[in-house]
């Protein structure tokens, strides 16, 4: 461990200040780690999802899982018998999924670093999850980096991911004891989380292809009345003249937005409502009183999954 580290640390933690060279990602890191009153020795109390809270979660993030997955099982692969994990966080620093070294157990699990847990600065202060998320920025925290002392023992590298428009989808992260880590190591979660970032807008540019093939493919009838396409997260993909006539919007005012910004349902209930078949249901806008009657129907891409 770096003595050097360890002195700017205690300078940090004694006066609120660090009058020698410090990497600024990790000093800002070390300051909202201040303001969010984080205990500077330990955690006592770590949040973690119930399983029933966790198993939402994993739902939603399921297909950044379906890519992600693979790739880390190739990244541990080449990390095996090194003492490192591999995990996946969230966006809001959950973590989703890990793989583990057998020989890491013992200081992964009194750390709380298992799925469920959350690791944002605001949880943990100063880690590569959190802060790479806070930064949205790759980052490496080593040892006396951390803000809390009982993980000084970690080093720990994390690369954001990101989606089509640029927004976090989730991290990316190797830990390990910090006397085992190295460049190599930082180089193989940044190659790793470039190939889950192409994967996962390959796979996003998939669905919207699929959803556009559909409006032209026995969507005719809706489309004539009046169509709002979106995706299976709710996400506006399509919205027609004659929708945007009826609800008072303009395409580029809708394109983009959560069908749940324009009316007072749950898009989940919509799917979950609709078929192979149309179906007929009444929907409010927000920015209207009136109700309207709307017929519903799931577009299903090539491999037979549902998409919007």
């Amino acid at each position: 461990m770096d003595n050097n580290s360890l002195a700017l640390w205690n300078q940090f933690i004694e006066s609120g200040r660090v009058e020698e060279k410090l990497n600024p990602s990790i000093k800002r890191s070390w300051e909202r780690s201040r303001d969010f009153q984080v205990n500077h020795e330990y955690i006592e109390r770590t949040e973690v999802l119930s399983s029933s809270m966790f198993s939402e979660r994993v739902d939603e993030k399921r297909q950044l899982l379906e890519v992600a997955v693979p790739v880390m099982e190739e990244l541990f692969a080449m990390l095996k018998g090194l003492g490192f994990m591999v995990l996946l966080a969230d966006h809001e620093g959950y973590i989703l999924k890990t793989i583990m070294d057998d020989g890491f157990i013992r200081q992964a699990k009194p750390l709380m670093l298992c799925e469920g847990a959350n690791w944002s600065e605001r949880s943990k202060g100063t880690n590569a999850i959190g802060t790479s998320l806070a930064e949205k920025a790759p980052i490496k925290v080593q040892a006396h980096e951390h803000y809390v002392r009982e993980n000084h023992i970690l080093a720990c590298a994390a690369f954001p991911i990101l989606g089509s428009k640029g927004q976090v989808l989730g991290t990316l992260d190797v830990t390990g004891e910090s006397r085992r880590s190295n460049d190599l190591i930082y180089r193989l979660v940044n190659m790793s989380a470039k190939n889950i970032q192409r994967e996962f807008q390959l796979l996003h540019l998939h669905r919207k292809l699929g959803l556009y093939k559909a409006k032209y493919e026995g969507l005719f009838e809706l489309m004539r009345e009046g169509a709002v396409i979106f995706d299976e997260d709710g996400n506006i993909q399509e919205l027609s003249p004659s929708a945007s006539k009826v609800l008072g919007i303009t395409a580029d005012d809708g394109v983009g937005n959560n069908i749940e910004e324009l009316f007072n349902l749950n898009s989940m209930w919509v799917l979950d409502s609709s078929s192979k078949d149309t179906r007929e249901i009444t929907l409010s806008p927000k920015n209207s009183t009136s109700l309207v009657n709307a017929r519903a129907r799931r577009i299903y891409g090539p491999n037979g999954k549902p998409e919007g």
